[in-house]
């Protein structure tokens, strides 16, 4: 249904930005972050062991909206993390 005070573009999910959310430090819990990436993903053990263990490592992609939930929750962990605009 068609907003009809809202003349603008319509915006299609193609539209919004891409995210990428970046691990920039596990902080003083990592084994939190690797159950919590493992949790998120279905990574296996050394998958999410390597991904913890790299420098600004990709979390996860996704729209900004969807992405700012996920950040919240490595947040929670203690990480520190960071997001990229991909698009």
């Amino acid at each position: 249904m068609e907003n009809p005070g809202y003349h603008g573009p319509r915006i299609e999910k193609d539209d919004f930005p891409i995210v990428s959310l970046r691990l920039t430090d596990p902080g003083p819990t990592p084994e939190r972050v690797f159950a919590l990436f493992r949790s998120l993903t279905g990574a296996t053990p050394e998958q999410a062991r390597q991904t913890i263990h790299t420098p600004e490592s990709e979390l996860a992609r996704d729209s900004r909206i969807a992405i700012n939930s996920i950040a919240e929750k490595y947040r929670k962990t203690g990480a520190k993390v960071s997001l990229v605009y991909v698009v």
